[in-house]
């Protein structure tokens, strides 16, 4: 199935693949930033115009001794303290230094996760099954026990190969990422077996794998509804994943972090970007993927109304120079184009910048008419843009001043 995908440059849209008659509105979002540090993580989600509320699951992985791909928690921290995370995982099915919750909790204190965070390996205390609505190989998910104490999950995935996904991404790290000990070895065996002393004896065909895997994610995202959002690092793309204590070398450069609400767009972007990279060491994570017929994953996830393979990209980058501009009257008509759709920033900028005669001149009611967007942006200009007024002003205050 072909991808639709989008670039924001400028006013408009630079179209990647094929023609499609669906509206760039009605595609979802994934947005990215090239450059990977802490700030631009928390940049990236609060671009995502979704809060993480309450009790916030952020599933990661910890990563196997051995590995060193996985994210680092310097990078993650000061994403985890401004929702006040929990670092959540679950015991492995393979074996290896993570099968059990003592060493699991050794492992993630060893690579610096307890110094930035709770970590909860949620089927510690045992497992609760979750219904696979529409599944064909599982009726349900058996997923850790604690998962059910949290009220949000982050997804925040490392994207690179894998040796038997072809890939790992969103879908995976809500899959295999979430489920029990046995529930790993449920979805490995395509709903056969939970023994994990049995299931590598009972492997299926790999579409059925796949396929497993698609609906134990969907049993998830079912779950959780609106309260989940999805945020994937490219970089470290080795063809093997965190999981493996001797991981292949990154053979390409990292391509950002990106992040959507829809993690079948979110996974496609990220496998978009490694096939159109110009860095010939592409060839070695494109073959992991398509030897091990990873894209079947999402064309499987989309048939389950998962999500969608087209999608719009939005790079992030270059949006917030250009919002970062918007004073300037001969931006106004980029400003309509993202369509900030309230007069905050026009407050914000007369607060701000009333010394600046560009701004004077394009006034509150060129702001007001600078065109609306939906919720989930309503603030992007003026909390990307000019982040200290932002942060100065309650969100309360902020919407009592915005133009529904």
């Amino acid at each position: 199935m072909a991808a639709m995908v989008f670039l924001t440059i400028g006013t408009g849209y630079v179209q990647a693949q094929d023609k499609t008659s669906d509206s760039a509105s009605e595609l979802p979002k994934v947005y990215l930033i090239k450059e990977i540090t802490p700030e631009n993580l928390v940049k990236i989600y609060e671009a995502l115009g979704r809060k993480a509320e309450g009790k916030v699951a952020v599933k990661l992985s910890t990563g196997e001794p051995g590995g060193h791909n996985f994210l680092q928690p310097t990078l993650i921290a000061p994403l985890v303290r401004k929702m006040n995370g929990t670092i959540v995982e679950c015991n492995t099915a393979y074996g290896g230094e993570r099968a059990n919750t003592e060493a699991h909790l050794k492992a993630a204190a060893d690579h610096g996760f307890t110094a930035i965070a709770k970590v909860d390996i949620m089927d510690a205390d045992g497992e609760v099954s979750l219904p696979v609505k529409g599944g064909k190989h599982l009726k349900e998910d058996f997923v850790g026990k604690n998962y059910l104490n949290y009220d949000f999950t982050v997804v925040l995935s490392h994207f690179k190969g894998h040796a038997m996904g072809g890939f790992g991404g969103a879908i995976k790290n809500i899959s295999i990422g979430i489920a029990s000990s046995g529930g790993k070895a449920w979805i490995h065996s395509a709903g056969t077996t939970k023994d994990v002393s049995k299931v590598w004896g009972n492997l299926p065909e790999q579409d059925n794998f796949l396929e497993s895997m698609a609906e134990a994610a969907k049993a998830v995202t079912d779950h959780c509804g609106d309260k989940i959002l999805y945020i994937s690092v490219a970089n470290n793309l080795s063809v093997d994943c965190d999981c493996d204590s001797s991981p292949e070398d990154p053979r390409m450069g990292d391509i950002g972090i990106l992040a959507s609400l829809d993690p079948v767009a979110l996974d496609r972007a990220c496998t978009d970007l490694v096939r159109s990279s110009e860095d010939h060491g592409k060839i070695h994570l494109i073959e992991r993927i398509d030897s091990r017929h990873g894209m079947h994953t999402l064309d499987y996830a989309e048939q389950l109304g998962m999500g969608s393979q087209k999608y719009e990209l939005v790079e992030l980058n270059r949006l917030f120079g250009m919002l970062a501009m918007a004073v300037l009257p001969r931006h106004l008509s980029q400003i309509r184009s993202v369509g900030c759709g309230c007069r905050v920033c026009g407050f914000a900028f007369q607060e701000s910048f009333a010394r600046t005669a560009p701004w004077g001149r394009l006034g509150l009611s060129a702001c007001r008419d600078a065109g609306r967007m939906g919720d989930e942006r309503r603030f992007l200009a003026c909390r990307t843009g000019f982040p200290d007024w932002y942060s100065g002003h309650a969100a309360s205050d902020i919407r009592e001043l915005a133009i529904h």
